[in-house]
């Protein structure tokens, strides 16, 4: 089983960003679902607030906390901007704007790490 120091840029950030995005997706469901439920129902008018903090705070945390990994800018961005979808970096960026790193370089590979 390949370890952590055998993944590529473009596989950490994939393995970081799916959890979030999965539920993000699974929030907005519920946002959705839960607002007419609410208002039909008269119970528990702040139930939609639930979900949407859970996104709320996936999203914030895809923007905050996800950074190129040679660089530290903030790239959570990408894969939607370049039509990646929203679970993973699409083949179609090739490397951080910010830094010029290519995505397919080796954890082990990035300068300053100790080999």
């Amino acid at each position: 089983m390949a370890g952590p120091e055998d993944m590529t840029i473009r596989d950490h950030l994939n393995r970081k960003m799916r959890p979030f995005f999965i539920v993000m997706g699974v929030c907005f469901v519920l946002f959705a679902l839960s607002g007419p439920l609410a208002a039909s129902m008269r119970v528990l008018p702040l139930l939609p607030l639930i979900p949407f903090l859970g996104f709320a705070g996936c999203f914030l945390y895809l923007y905050f906390r996800i950074r190129c990994p040679n660089c530290n800018n903030p790239i959570s961005q990408l894969p939607m901007m370049a039509g990646g979808g929203f679970f993973r970096f699409s083949r179609k960026l090739k490397c951080c704007p910010f830094c010029g790193i290519d995505f397919d370089t080796e954890l082990k590979d990035l300068p300053g790490t100790a080999q």
